[in-house]
């Protein structure tokens, strides 16, 4: 799915739109999985654990990826629009599990209007973290449920 989230701070704008497509599962704030691979009951089968067991033929490796672009009115410059890319990938990591695998293509970008000067940076950095984390969740709550069963063989469609 695709989600964005804003969070404002001290006058600056800070908006992250995501493309969710993640190996992992997405979390919320509290750990609990939303969204990830299902079990034959229905049951999320938590692809940490899956990958620990060395079941990790039954997922559809290769196929995922989550890239998104951190949007803000900051005034930044190249070296700090790339730190604010760069850091938001803690987003990535707080929401999703496990992320940036062998198997995933996750990217993440950021644009800066320049409207608004920077009172601190590292603030500016934590609501691009916060933003990028909201927008994960929110992508997989706004989208339709298509479920893909997992048993010990194949992955079937429903």
């Amino acid at each position: 799915g695709i989600g964005a989230a804003t969070v404002k701070v001290l006058g600056v704008t800070v908006t992250a739109i995501v493309a969710v497509n993640a190996m992992g599962d997405v979390v919320d704030e509290t750990g609990k999985i939303v969204a990830g691979a299902k079990g034959r009951k229905g049951e999320f089968i938590d692809t940490e654990k899956c990958l620990a067991s060395g079941d990790a033929m039954k997922l559809l490796l290769g196929t995922n990826t989550t890239i998104g672009c951190v949007i803000t009115d900051a005034k930044l410059s190249k070296v700090e629009a790339n730190s604010i890319a760069s850091i938001s990938h803690n987003g990535l990591a707080r929401a999703i599990r496990p992320v940036h695998t062998m198997y995933d293509g996750d990217t993440m970008f950021c644009m800066a209007s320049g409207k608004r000067p920077v009172v601190n940076l590292a603030i500016i950095q934590s609501a691009a973290v916060e933003a990028t984390r909201q927008a994960i969740v929110n992508a997989v709550s706004e989208t339709a449920n298509y479920d893909i069963i997992f048993d010990q063989d194949e992955p079937q469609q429903p």
